[in-house]
């Protein structure tokens, strides 16, 4: 048998044995490593683990560490996990990147901590497989580590080293703009990069992202040379068959391909089946999409993916379970189910889910919900970014700033929200916090009208029918929108759209809407209901109607119909003639800066007694006092 070996590996053997004899424990390592592979001497992994104790006993950290292994997997000594642990923990002592990386793959479900700390260390001494693990707990949010920043990170000098997983999760990074921006170059740079190395992952991915493009894969087709894997032009058949004695994460990328129609036509039925053996592989990712599938026709088998996924630490599954489950509030409970998960996403940095705590939240802890609202507004949700505007507008939580109300409005504008787009619109429009411009206002009511939102369709309506600086008055215009408002129940716009009728001399249009609107509680629909029921038009003459409306509209705080209500008392127009309350309805009516009840109030004082007069200052004081935030 001697004759199998090399003399030159004969000879090296019969030298560093003699070494390892005299106590070399570099000697004595190398020793152990040959009688592992049968280097120069007959293969004996008993003889291997004698020497490599030897070597580890004087120190020497590999040997420590096969030692370990060899405890670990019972090679060449019987199992022994402690003695395992024992050894693996001095060669990471004495910086074995391997040893840390063993340990923090034994530690891992039992001792997190210790896990992280190995783990870290062999990353940072440079292990690319360590680099991965650690760049995996960040991007799952294992361990409460959730930050995909620094996943990317860990991912981008794992893959520099060439470690296949690395490049291809990098390559979904990319792809999904997580941790970053999103970059399908690089994303195919890196398919590519662990397509050359065999992964059929990357493969299918590529292939998707080039049939996306309608273009082929720029430069050498070197890499289809060297990967030994099909051509991207191949059959659904050949797909399925690569995939089927694949890995999970290539049943996946099947799944996707199917899914977006890319490549192999859409087929939603293979894409379940091919998500199916993912996700029974356990990918989170396959488990997440089961649960988008099914989430329209069955909504029990779409929560038993989510929450698979969702365990696992997927914060777009979490979220989505958090809104399955939120449905059961309608169902009595206090408590919103759905709050745990959204809480879970929201740890990870989900947009949507910081939105839904500050939602769930209610009317709780005001800086609690505020956190949640102002970090889901910066990562972009618009809702939450209008909420901020509103916030820093009426100083609710927050210092009021006008000018910080706007930037938060404008940011969920321009993504298209019709309820910011009429707020900004509104902020041009008045001037708060910044130059009144009228175009910018039509601009954004414009924007917010042509996604049929009421209010920016009745504010558009009024503009047209004043007409501004750049924009005629078109009647026309007006009409159509308010009426587009109107029918879609909007009560201002019901109003206006009267008005708009009354100037066409079509009273009886005017008095429909006119009453539609004061049924709603308009003040300013029920003066001019009031008006035609005094004048006739549209409707028979009753002034004593007309009275009851514009009491209606002057308790609400209408300035205008408290000083119509004062000359009706004043002048006994469809109620009993009374000189107190007519004064009591000047001065209030002078209070909220109608200058004809200011003369008129003038007039009734010095008609009426000191007693009079007392009185109607009392009613008046009492009725500012009680409708103070009403006077308009």
């Amino acid at each position: 048998m001697s004759d199998i070996f090399s003399a030159s590996d004969r000879q090296t053997f019969s030298r560093r044995i003699k070494e390892a004899r005299i106590g070399d424990p570099s000697a004595q390592y190398e020793v152990a490593v040959m009688y592992a592979n049968g280097v120069g001497v007959e293969r004996d992994f008993r003889l291997a683990h004698i020497w490599a104790k030897k070597a580890a006993e004087r120190g020497h950290a590999t040997a420590q560490y096969l030692v370990g292994r060899s405890y670990l997997t019972g090679t060449g000594t019987p199992k022994d996990e402690l003695l395992a642990v024992n050894w693996l923990v001095k060669a990471a002592e004495r910086g074995s990147e391997k040893a840390a990386f063993r340990l923090a793959k034994l530690f891992e479900s039992s001792q997190t901590a210790l896990a992280l700390r190995y783990c870290q260390q062999a990353a940072d001494l440079s292990m690319a497989d360590a680099q991965t693990l650690l760049a995996q707990y960040h991007l799952r949010g294992s361990y409460g580590m959730a930050d995909q920043k620094l996943a990317r990170v860990w991912f981008i000098r794992a893959a520099s080293h060439g470690q296949i997983v690395a490049q291809h999760t990098l390559g979904q990074m990319y792809e999904h703009g997580l941790g970053g921006s999103v970059d399908l170059e690089l994303a195919r740079r890196m398919y590519r990069q662990a397509s050359m190395q065999g992964m059929a992952a990357s493969q299918i991915a590529l292939f998707r992202l080039d049939s996306a493009r309608g273009g082929r894969t720029p430069k050498s087709n070197d890499w289809r040379k060297r990967s030994k894997l099909p051509e991207r032009r191949v059959s659904r058949d050949r797909w399925e068959e690569y995939a089927d004695r694949g890995t999970p994460e290539d049943k996946y990328q099947l799944g996707v391909l199917y899914e977006s129609a890319l490549g192999v036509g859409c087929d939603l039925e293979r894409a379940q089946k091919w998500y199916i053996g993912a996700a029974e592989g356990g990918h989170a990712m396959a488990q997440l999409a089961l649960g988008k599938l099914f989430e329209a026709t069955d909504s029990a088998t779409a929560r038993v993916w989510y929450e698979r996924a969702a365990k696992q630490g997927v914060a777009e599954a979490q979220f989505s379970l958090g809104i399955l489950l939120a449905s059961r509030r309608s169902e009595g409970r206090a408590s919103d189910p759905g709050l745990y998960w959204y809480l879970k996403a929201s740890d990870q940095g989900h947009a949507g889910a910081h939105w839904e705590v500050a939602k769930s939240l209610g009317e709780l802890d005001d800086k609690i919900l505020l956190k949640h609202v102002q970090i889901a507004a910066e990562l972009g949700v618009s809702q939450a970014q209008y909420e901020m505007g509103r916030r820093y507008s009426g100083g609710h939580g927050v210092t009021p700033d006008y000018g910080a109300a706007l930037r938060w409005y404008e940011l969920a504008a321009q993504q298209g929200f019709a309820e910011a787009q009429c707020a900004t619109a509104a902020v041009y429009g008045q001037g708060q916090g910044v130059k009144k411009d009228a175009a910018q206002a039509f601009h954004w009511y414009q924007l917010a009208a042509a996604q049929s939102y009421p209010p920016a369709q009745w504010r558009l309506g009024e503009m047209y029918a004043t007409g501004i600086a750049g924009v005629e008055k078109n009647t026309r215009k007006a009409m159509l929108l308010c009426k587009a408002a109107a029918e879609a129940d909007y009560g201002p716009a019901q109003a206006t759209l009267g008005t708009l009728f009354a100037r066409a001399k079509r009273f009886d249009k005017a008095v429909y809407w006119w009453r539609t609107a004061a049924d709603k509680g308009d003040p300013e629909a029920m003066f001019n209901l009031a008006t035609a029921h005094l004048e006739g038009r549209g409707v028979a003459r009753n002034a004593q109607v007309a009275f009851q409306l514009w009491l209606k509209a002057a308790n609400m705080g209408l300035v205008v119909a408290q000083a119509r209500i004062g000359l009706c008392y004043a002048t006994g127009e469809g109620v009993a003639l009374d000189q107190i309350e007519a004064a009591k309805w000047f001065i209030v009516a002078a209070y909220g800066g109608d200058a004809a009840a200011v003369s008129n109030s003038e007039l009734a004082r010095s008609a009426m007694t000191a007693m009079q007069l007392e009185e109607a200052q009392r009613r008046s004081s009492e009725f500012l006092h009680q409708n103070r935030k009403d006077v308009h």
